[in-house]
């Protein structure tokens, strides 16, 4: 696992979305998991290099496959139900 997952999910634990883009190989499989393992949100994109995003989806229960042209909406989407829930757990 690389450095930027060993960060963001030592910062934001369940907080944190995965992403698995284009890639060769197992790349960033492992990172993915560790995400959806602490109970972030994994994703993986369709892509036309797909032995990345192909490992992931042979080792990671992920959350979302979605073409390129939907990735940025779900994020927004996404984005915003983890602020929502986040402002109504501190008005508690």
């Amino acid at each position: 696992m690389g450095p930027l997952f060993r960060s963001a999910d030592f910062s934001y634990g369940s907080q944190v979305i995965g992403i698995t883009l284009s890639g060769a190989l197992d790349d960033g499989m492992a990172g993915l998991g560790t995400v959806k393992s602490r109970g972030g949100i994994a994703i993986v994109q369709e892509l036309s290099v797909s032995s990345m995003p192909e490992s992931a989806l042979a080792v990671v229960e992920v959350d979302y496959q979605v073409p390129i042209a939907e990735t940025a909406s779900l994020l927004v989407r996404r984005i915003a139900e983890a602020v929502t829930e986040t402002s109504e757990l501190k008005t508690r």
